[in-house]
């Protein structure tokens, strides 16, 4: 059948697909040229930031075309910006535009070490012509050190002769402004031993302390001579090492061997662990070479070193970066690659770090540091260029020294600017009641403009007073730098003012009168005139408190303050200025802890009655929640917050919206295949009310480790970003408050993923020297003279401890010790039944041969205290007081410790002399009052003290801008 016209609708549909073929060959050059025509790009594809620091970039927008240039930017922290982008605008014909955006490195903004900003630019220049979507982005690398630290109640743990099992308590703290999320590694863990964590994939809030429950469970065959050195590390889901402990695990018998790495012989316990991990994320994949090592050549000296290397097989690409290695001796010591350090200022690069160590806790280091921490990559980074030279004398331990002096010069070529610092700190006086304590610094930074170069100077001086008593404690605190002072805290007034009284044991009152101001400014014009947008914060409270404790598990704290803060804006063309607001509020605190569960309430309730940013217009109540529940198998946190509580948070809330926050998630772990399969999974929930957007973030680790060493681990990571509303703040229009510009079923859904999978395996062994037999027996010493007399019996199951390693008597009284001559030893018992060694016994003992030695005990006397809290205004209550070092020394020196438990509360069992007790604090937000008690032990008659301290955590999120 033959259809009339066929033939012609045959000829027209050939010439139509002619036609297309010819026109899309010659629509492709013009649109290669129009993507060409329209670029963008950040300054810096790579900031180095700090938490509680801001940071800046600039977005640079460029028309390559002969016609004016309509643009509209999308970016996902529109929000959470300082200074925003602008929502449009234009670029004159072979023009360029550029645009600063600046953060505050806080707890809602970072998330991760390593984090991508991208944005994504819509160019047009009519209706009718419109290129495709443009994006540009920046990466920012945290840089803070030893945010979180690791801590154990003893070195040492023993296990049951019946279960071969032991209990080890881990505590952990979080020193930095945002959230960890880590998992806890146990490394040279030799075959038969499993640890059966309570929770995997931890997440720690910040100045959060924890006490996590971890179960040591031993299967070997040589039960009676198990005896390992196991490494606990903390490490983030990218793989980084962010804390790490060591601690001993061992059955207990009457015969050990101090020869070093003693389990290399029996379990093959290894020194190197090397880890390769192969990362998938959104827009990347990785492959990962991890690897760290730490020999002990003897009691004085150790060598290690630390391996980053990272491949990228998409780009062909490779960066090396957080890798070292280290030598440390009694009298010296070398550490050369990747540095990091804090000198007040901020050191970050790779380079070399030499340190003389002088009797009496003294130590000089020098600091050779080129500012570009990249080791080695084959990409072309966006690297700080220049370097850094300094030179630190310390005397004392950290955070209770008695003077620090630095002196550093600082050349950054990419600002073509040389900066020279000389800071320092000296204890003028101290005695039993007082103390003070002042810093200064110098500083001068020149700018190089061609023929002219601009000199700016900076100083900073600052005190600090404590008057303790047994009625009455004081500290005032006072610090001053100017805005162009070089150092980490510049242009800061700040003066903090306590006073606390206690109501017997178990309740306290307190004051507090605080101011703080920053204001600093900076040499450079880098980012412009709107770099400033937020150039002063000034905050002053005024606070009452009361706490008291409830029985034995429950704490609670009442805290009504005054709120006062003002913040001053520079906005580029817009006139400065100035808002203010004034809140009166009440700060409720309630815990409870036992060794099985954990329940924390904190709210923090006020009446805002002045706020002239009018977001929302005063007056209105404003509330922040935080609530938590744990115990040793899944655990819940909360976070609730109704209206703005700092000024700043006007910034992300518009005048007809809603300021709610709202975070919500749970977490569950388990352990399967007689311990050696570990899976743990978490979700969290987050909802802004003032943009309605949401994050959903869900997480899953699972580990199974092998025989021979070897381990299998992987990770998943899934997050959904929901956006309803991009508001932005135009430093030249102010804050967008028109109707939602995307709606969620657009691009808005936004997705992250990262999957890890890994292998580990631990290699290298260590050798043996020559080796001779210490043999000590243990008598009750009746008539303190040293001697076993008639009459004087031989003392069973007391634990010796010599460097680390313990046995434990026999009927006999006795322990043998293999141990490697020509050394001295120093045997401590573990105040076990009540005993302790007579001063009369030898201190050290030297080996060169097989040598027995009498050992005369006497009982000890009990020894019980706690430590209390006295809460700071604006921050969480402090939570379980577990973990917590106690140290007790007598007059020869001799030092005793222990540890508190969840109330505080610990006891010791000494001689009967005098002792100072002290509390530990150095890696706490508590600063102990009065931390050196003297007291007099008789026999027969137990003592308590009572330690008091105050909650120093940061009192405010956003300080310095």
């Amino acid at each position: 059948m033959v259809i009339p016209g066929l033939k012609l609708i045959k000829k027209c549909a050939a010439l139509v697909g002619v036609l297309g073929l010819c026109f899309l060959i010659g629509l492709s050059p013009v649109v290669q040229a129009q993507e060409a025509s329209v670029h963008a790009y950040f300054l810096r594809d790579t900031i180095d930031i700090q938490s509680g620091n801001t940071f800046s970039n600039q977005l640079v927008i460029e028309n390559k075309t002969d016609k004016v240039l309509n643009f509209d930017v999308l970016h996902q922290f529109a929000g959470a910006a300082l200074l925003a982008l602008p929502q449009t605008g234009t670029v004159e014909a072979y023009g360029k535009r550029v645009y600063p955006v600046k953060f505050l490195a806080d707890k809602q903004l970072i998330s991760k070490n390593i984090q991508n900003f991208a944005v994504q630019i819509t160019a047009s220049i009519n209706s009718d012509m419109t290129w495709p979507v443009v994006s540009a982005s920046f990466t920012t690398h945290l840089i803070d050190a030893q945010g979180l630290f690791l801590d154990v109640e003893q070195a040492e743990v023993y296990l049951d002769p019946h279960s071969t099992q032991v209990d080890l308590p881990i505590r952990v703290f979080n020193n930095s402004l945002i959230a960890s999320v880590f998992r806890l590694e146990f490394y040279e863990t030799p075959e038969g031993l499993n640890f059966v964590p309570s929770q995997d994939t931890i997440t720690v809030a910040p100045d959060e302390q924890r006490l996590i429950r971890i179960k040591a469970v031993y299967t070997g065959k040589s039960r009676n001579n198990a005896d390992f050195a196991v490494t606990i590390r903390a490490i983030d889901p990218l793989g980084k090492q962010l804390a790490v402990k060591k601690v001993r695990v061992m059955a207990l018998s009457n015969s050990r061997n101090l020869v070093l790495n003693q389990q290399d012989i029996y379990f093959k316990n290894r020194p190197n662990t090397l880890v390769m991990n192969y990362v998938n994320g959104n827009n990347f994949n990785a492959v990962q070479l991890l690897g760290t090592g730490k020999y002990t050549l003897n009691n004085q000296e150790e060598v290690g070193y630390n391996l980053n290397f990272n491949y990228y097989p998409r780009r062909k690409s490779y960066l090396l970066n957080d890798t070292y290695a280290y030598y440390k001796g009694e009298q010296w010591g070398v550490h050369v690659g990747s540095i990091y350090g804090n000198l007040d200022y901020n050191v970050n690069g790779k380079g070399i770090k030499g340190s003389l160590f002088f009797p009496g806790n003294k130590r000089i280091t020098l600091y050779g540091v080129d500012n570009n921490y990249t080791l080695a990559s084959n990409e072309t980074l966006n690297k700080r260029n220049g370097y850094t030279l300094a030179t630190e004398y310390v005397d004392g331990i950290p955070d209770k020294e008695n003077s620090r002096v630095v002196l550093l010069y600082n050349n950054d070529k990419s600002l073509n600017s040389d900066s020279y610092l000389a800071s320092g700190k000296q204890k003028l006086f101290a005695d039993e009641r007082n103390s003070l304590i002042a810093e200064g610094g110098l500083s001068t930074q020149t700018i190089d403009q061609g023929n002219l170069k601009d000199n700016y100077a900076g100083f900073a001086v600052g005190s600090a007073y404590q008057f303790e008593s047994p009625s009455l404690s004081l500290r005032s605190y006072h610090y001053y730098s100017s805005p162009y002072y070089a150092g980490l805290r510049r242009g800061l007034m700040q003066s903090d003012n306590s006073l606390a009284l206690p109501l017997g044991a178990r309740q306290s009152l307190n004051a507090q009168v605080n101011y703080s101001r920053s204001q600093a400014r900076y040499v450079s014009e880098q980012w412009n005139e709107w770099a400033a947008q937020i150039n002063r914060y000034t905050q002053q409270t005024i606070q009452l408190g009361y706490q008291t404790a409830m029985g034995n598990n429950w704490n609670m704290t009442l805290s009504p303050y005054y709120f006062k803060q003002d913040m001053s804006l520079n906005s580029g063309s817009v006139v400065d200025s100035s808002w203010t607001s004034s809140s009166y509020r009440i700060k409720t605190a309630l815990n409870y802890n036992t060794s099985k569960h954990s329940i924390a309430l904190s709210m923090d309730n006020g009446y805002t009655s002045e706020n002239t940013s009018q977001r929302p217009p005063a007056p209105y109540f404003s509330t922040r929640v935080n609530a938590s529940y744990r115990n040793n198998i899944w655990g819940v946190n909360a976070f609730y917050q109704h209206n703005p509580f700092y000024i700043s948070d006007a910034l992300a809330n518009g005048t007809s919206r809603d300021y709610d926050v709202l975070s919500i998630g749970p977490n569950i772990s388990f352990a399967a295949l007689d311990n050696r399969l570990s899976v743990t999974a978490s979700a969290m929930y987050y909802y802004y009310g003032y943009s309605k957007n949401q994050n959903y973030i869900g997480n899953a680790h699972a580990r199974w480790n092998l025989k021979n060493d070897w381990a299998i681990s992987t990770e998943l990571y899934f997050g959904v970003n929901r956006f309803q509303n991009l508001r932005q703040y135009n430093p030249e229009t102010g804050l967008n408050n028109l109707e939602p510009n995307i709606d969620y079923r657009d691009p808005s859904l936004y997705t992250t993923r990262q999957i890890k999978i890994g292998v580990e395996k631990k290699i290298g062994a260590q050798a043996n020297g020559r080796e001779k037999k210490l043999t000590l027996i243990y008598f009750e010493d009746l008539n303190n003279n040293g001697i076993q007399d008639k009459g004087e019996q031989l003392v069973s199951g007391i634990l010796v401890k010599i460097n680390g390693l313990a046995a434990i008597t026999n009927d006999k009284g006795m322990v043998t010790f293999t141990a490697p001559t020509d050394k001295v030893y120093a045997p401590v018992i573990a105040n076990m039944n009540g005993w302790n060694t007579s001063p009369l016994a030898p201190s050290e003992i030297g080996v060169t041969k097989d040598v027995k030695i009498m050992m005369p005990l006497v009982k000890t006397v009990r020894l019980s205290g706690e430590l209390r809290t006295i809460k700071e205004a604006y921050t969480e209550a402090f939570g379980s007081l577990a973990g917590i070092r106690v140290y007790a020394k007598d007059a020869h020196g001799m030092v005793y410790k222990t540890m508190t438990n969840e109330n505080g509360r610990f006891n010791l069992f000494l001689p009967e002399t005098e002792y100072t007790v002290s509390i530990d604090d150095v890696a706490l937000p508590l600063r102990v009052i009065d931390n050196e008690k003297s007291i007099v032990l008789h026999k027969g008659t137990d003592a308590h003290l009572t330690f008091e301290s105050r909650d120093q955590r940061r009192k405010v999120e956003v300080k310095k801008f």
